[in-house]
């Protein structure tokens, strides 16, 4: 790769993640679930990570009272928003340096007791959408799930990797925040193909979100 880009995204109180794909200068990002809207005018300059690149909206997906978004400096293409999931989990595929890349907002229904099959289904539905996908794939958001669940373990299967695990980084414990119990479990994930490179992955507090986001660098490519 010739060149090395950062970017992060925030959310609202549901859930925050985020992750960056990087080449020469072409980044995505993606936040599931935030509480409201961001600003249609939101700018380069008006979000930045430190030391890393801008991040602007690109697309902005309303899913029954829960909103999803892909964020992306670069454009998005092929957009899928079909209702397949309670939640919306929108996908688009963005170009890095001639390289398509497909990106997907990850946010399945929480396991609850009563919605338990819901989630499975969910968690199912989102594994083979991603193993049937050929294109390299980036899957980020709030899993709901921890790698203790088998319904995640099988989303990643024999092709997909957890980037904070393969960023040596061990559990990335984000939710909740903000709670009168400590923040104990490792909700949320950016999910990489093989073959792709973790350079660099932070856990980061957002205002109003009872999640922490997390932001990582990805090599797409060698």
């Amino acid at each position: 790769m010739t060149g090395d880009s950062h970017a992060t995204g925030t959310s609202g109180t549901t859930g925050s993640t985020s992750g960056s794909t990087s080449g020469a200068g072409s980044t995505v990002a993606s936040t599931p679930a935030p509480a409201t809207p961001p600003d249609p005018t939101l700018t380069s300059a008006s979000r930045r990570r430190p030391g890393g690149r801008a991040v602007g909206l690109v697309l902005w997906v309303l899913g029954g009272v829960v909103l999803a978004g892909l964020w992306s400096r670069t454009a998005l293409t092929d957009p899928d928003t079909s209702e397949w999931s309670t939640f919306a989990m929108p996908a688009a595929t963005v170009d890095v340096d001639g390289s398509p890349v497909r990106v997907t907002a990850v946010h399945p229904v929480p396991p609850l007791p009563e919605i338990t099959g819901v989630w499975h289904q969910e968690m199912a539905d989102l594994a083979r959408r991603a193993h049937d996908e050929p294109l390299p794939q980036v899957l980020l958001g709030d899993f709901n799930a921890t790698y203790d669940h088998a319904s995640f373990r099988a989303v990643l299967g024999d092709r997909f990797h957890d980037a904070t695990r393969t960023a040596g980084r061990g559990l990335n414990l984000s939710w909740p925040v903000g709670e009168r119990v400590p923040t104990f479990l490792d909700l949320d994930h950016v999910v990489v193909d093989a073959g792709m490179r973790v350079d660099d992955l932070d856990s980061l507090v957002v205002p109003g979100s009872d999640h922490r986001a997390l932001a990582v660098t990805v090599q797409v490519a060698p």
